[in-house]
């Protein structure tokens, strides 16, 4: 590694710091579990969709085959 890149790393993560611990942590707890509820309902909506699908599969269709 060159002295520069390493420099200019520094300089980035220096930048970046206060932005990143900048979010209270009370506030970016919230936001994660916003998003977690969010994903779990998704997650319980394909399973219902799933479950409707495997059904609608294994009924019989009454059509006559020509």
């Amino acid at each position: 590694m060159h002295t520069t890149q390493i420099t200019q790393w520094k300089k980035q993560v220096l930048d970046e710091l206060p932005q990143i611990f900048a979010q209270p942590g009370s506030e970016r707890g919230k936001n994660e579990e916003a998003l977690i509820a969010n994903l779990y309902q998704e997650i319980g909506q394909l399973k219902v969709e799933l479950d409707f699908l495997k059904k609608i599969r294994a009924v019989p269709l009454n059509r006559s085959v020509f």
